[in-house]
């Protein structure tokens, strides 16, 4: 196996640096017949850090080639799977408890070792399981929870999700799934198409509806109200004339009279 240029040990995951400018396809190059642990590229560029956490200059280790770490958005080198086909020997994780060949050991890293640090795309640094945990999908915007199965899927991929696995299509306008083609959902399902009220024959947004039929029952309340009012006031100035009445007619004719 050979030896890492950084850290000068037996390399693990062995990788080609691609990034520099004398790293050209096709030729023979700074790192043509050089490997380096993965792990010591990843804190070589600093790639678990966000960018602009990275010193802005990286020189090559073995010329004047230079790149700025703080521009690197895709993997700046490449895994050498022949080199770790030939490898026969077991390998420790550095992180949990797992043993396997090295390409197996590639296989774990890269897919389900819960304790080694990843980036998620958001920019955030930490343990796999924490990363990949409802915990923080919840809060990163890279990642939008179903609304028909509750999983946590790439925002990128949200429609797509929708289509194959529950033959659903995503409203662009409402942000809902429906199971309606997009033109009948806007006409008949989405919560923010044109009706038209009943009652006063005005034009309103589905999902403020339900608000403006409040306002409707409150003027209502208060028309009630007001002519409440109105009643009582009338029935007191009835009251009033229906005593005076009674009153007179005793004067008058010496009886009572029942109004």
């Amino acid at each position: 196996m050979q030896q890492c240029n950084i850290c000068l040990d037996n390399v693990i995951i062995p990788v080609e640096l691609t990034a520099f400018s004398c790293s050209k396809k096709n030729e023979i190059n700074c790192y043509s017949f050089k490997r380096i642990c993965e792990k010591c590229a990843i804190n070589f560029f600093e790639l678990n850090k966000p960018n602009n956490s990275r010193k802005n200059i990286k020189k090559c280790l073995f010329c004047d080639a230079t790149i700025n770490p703080q521009e690197i958005f895709d993997k700046p080198y490449k895994k050498d799977f022949l080199l770790m086909s030939l490898d026969e020997n077991k390998h420790n994780c550095l992180y949990c408890n797992f043993s396997g060949s090295h390409l197996d050991l590639n296989n774990h890293l890269e897919n389900n070792c819960p304790d080694i640090i990843v980036n998620c795309l958001c920019g955030t640094s930490d343990k796999r399981n924490i990363i990949m945990s409802d915990q923080h999908k919840i809060t990163c915007y890279f990642f939008k929870k179903c609304l028909v199965c509750s999983l946590f899927i790439y925002s990128i991929d949200y429609e797509s999700h929708l289509l194959q696995n529950h033959s659903m299509n995503q409203c662009n306008i409402c942000q809902k799934p429906t199971l309606l083609t997009i033109s009948n959902h806007l006409i008949n399902e989405c919560s923010f198409r044109i009706i038209k009220c009943k009652h006063c024959s005005k034009n309103t947004v589905a999902n403020s509806y339900l608000d403006h039929i409040i306002e409707h029952t409150k003027d209502s309340q208060t028309r009630i109200n007001l002519l409440k009012d109105i009643l009582d006031k009338e029935y007191k100035i009835y009251q009033r004339y229906k005593k005076e009445i009674e009153d007179l007619y005793e004067l008058t004719y010496g009886t009572f009279l029942d109004l």
